[in-house]
């Protein structure tokens, strides 16, 4: 996307979680802007690790190492994955998928450790 048509996409910020089939597993979280829907897909694959270290390891650390692709498939492993995103020129939202907000987390990574 371009620079200008990123700014279109820049204001509020639904995402559509469910972590499995179950239906109750289903949720939404509400962002102003959407690197922070970005950020919190980040802190909640990194939840879901520390807690799989505590309990395979037994460790206390709370500090994770990952790779990209090891985000990446975490949100391919969730049964569902979209985002409702304001439009401000449209004045409305639009509906993105799975591979859209992949697509967002790794700019948005890449913007973060100040790479172009």
């Amino acid at each position: 996307m371009t620079e200008k048509s990123d700014k279109i996409f820049s204001g509020h910020c639904l995402l559509l979680v469910q972590f499995s089939q179950a239906e109750d597993s289903r949720t939404y979280l509400d962002f102003d802007r959407i690197d922070d829907g970005l950020e919190s897909l980040c802190r909640i694959y990194e939840g879901v690790q520390i807690n799989k270290k505590k309990n395979e390891l037994g460790s206390k650390d709370g500090q994770i190492d990952y790779e990209l692709t090891d985000l990446l498939k975490f949100l391919d492993s969730l049964y569902d994955l979209s985002a409702l995103v304001f439009n401000d020129k449209a004045k409305g939202y639009n509906s993105h998928g799975r591979e859209w907000i992949k697509a967002k987390i790794y700019r948005y990574l890449k913007d973060c450790a100040g790479e172009k």
